[in-house]
C-alpha cells in the first residue's frame, strides 16, 4: 500500500510540473522570458506560489527543465529513426525525416530557446547542462557509427565519419533554427527535403555509371 501510495505521488509531481511547464512555456513565448515572473506563472498554471517552489526553486531552473524536456523529446523523436534492419542511407534519410516529427511537437520551446538564452546560437546544445549534452553525445556516437558503417559498406564515401557527422548535424541544426523563426507546413516540408537532397548528393558513393558520366573517355 505504502509503494502504490508513493507511485501516486510521484505521478502527480510529474504531472504537476509538466503542467506548470506547458503553463510558463506560454507566457514565455507571449511576453519573452525576461518579462514573466514566478507568479504570473503561479497564476497561469493555478498553482499556489508555495507549491510552485516546491517543484522549480527560480524561474531560471523552470527554464532549464524545460531546455532538458526538450532534450528528451528530441531523443524520443530521433534516435529511433537509426536503428532497425534498413540500410545506413534509409536510416539517415529517416533521421533527417524524423525532424518534421520535431518541429511539429517542440517548435515552440526550440524557439523560445533561440531567442531569450543569452549563450544562444545555431548550435541548440550550446550552453545548456550536463544532462542535455549527455543527450547530444549520445545522437553524434550513433550516427557516426551509422556513418562509419554506411562507409565501410561502400554506400557512403570514405571520409572521417566524426567530421561527417558533426557537418551533417550542423546542418540540419541551422534547417531547424530557420524553420522555427518562419515555419508554415509547406516550407517545412520543402526545406527538410531540400537538406535531404543536398546532403545525400555530396555523400553518396558515385556508381560506376556516375564516373563514366564525369570522367572523359580516354
Amino acid at each position: 500500500m505504502a509503494r502504490k501510495t508513493l507511485a501516486r505521488k510521484k505521478r502527480e509531481k510529474l504531472r504537476h510540473k509538466e503542467e506548470i511547464l506547458r503553463a510558463a512555456l506560454r507566457l514565455f513565448s507571449a511576453k519573452g522570458y525576461h518579462k514573466v515572473s514566478m507568479r504570473e506563472i503561479a497564476d497561469e498554471s493555478e498553482f499556489c506560489m508555495g507549491s510552485l517552489y516546491k517543484l522549480f526553486e527560480s524561474k531560471e531552473l523552470l527554464f532549464a527543465e524545460l531546455m532538458r524536456s526538450c532534450a528528451r523529446r528530441a531523443s524520443e523523436i530521433l534516435l529511433p529513426a537509426l536503428d532497425g534492419q534498413d540500410n545506413e542511407r534509409e536510416r539517415i534519410a529517416a533521421y533527417i525525416q524524423a525532424h518534421r516529427q520535431l518541429l511539429e511537437t517542440s517548435a515552440q520551446v526550440i524557439k523560445l530557446y533561440l531567442l531569450e538564452s543569452p549563450i544562444s546560437n545555431m548550435n541548440l546544445a550550446s550552453g545548456l547542462d550536463e544532462q542535455v549534452m549527455k543527450e547530444r553525445r549520445e545522437a553524434l556516437t550513433r550516427l557516426s557509427a551509422v556513418f562509419a558503417s554506411g562507409m565501410r559498406k561502400g554506400i557512403f564515401r570514405r571520409m572521417d565519419p566524426r567530421a561527417t557527422t558533426l557537418a551533417f548535424s550542423a546542418m540540419l541544426e541551422s534547417m531547424v533554427s530557420g524553420i522555427v523563426e518562419d515555419s508554415d507546413e509547406t516550407s517545412t516540408n520543402d526545406r527538410i527535403s531540400e537538406v535531404e537532397s543536398l546532403f545525400f548528393h555530396g555523400i553518396l558513393k558515385p556508381t560506376t555509371a556516375d564516373r563514366d558520366i564525369q570522367e572523359p573517355a580516354r
